[in-house]
């Protein structure tokens, strides 16, 4: 499981930023919102917002991510999840 690993970081309340180390399972659209669906370290199940990551590092080889996906996940957590933020608070 060592290289199915994202290190991401997360906007939390007042703009406080968390790093967390996740095992994906991944992306849920619900309405116009997406969802990064992963497992935390203790083996527990997390739900976060796409647009709340600000930062996602691949650990190891992801082999099972296709570019197309790495794309997508890139694309939404640039400047939509920006505005995003933005309009929620």
């Amino acid at each position: 499981m060592e290289n199915r690993r994202i290190s991401l970081t997360l906007h939390r309340f007042h703009d406080t930023l968390v790093e967390r180390l996740t095992e994906p399972l991944g992306l849920v659209a619900k309405g116009s919102t997406w969802y990064f669906v992963w497992k935390n370290e203790r083996g527990l199940f997390q739900v976060d917002r796409v647009s709340d990551v600000s930062d996602a590092d691949w650990l190891g080889n992801p082999v099972f991510v296709s570019s197309s996906l790495r794309d997508s996940i890139s694309s939404l957590t640039s400047a939509e999840g920006a505005s995003n933020r933005q309009a929620i608070r």
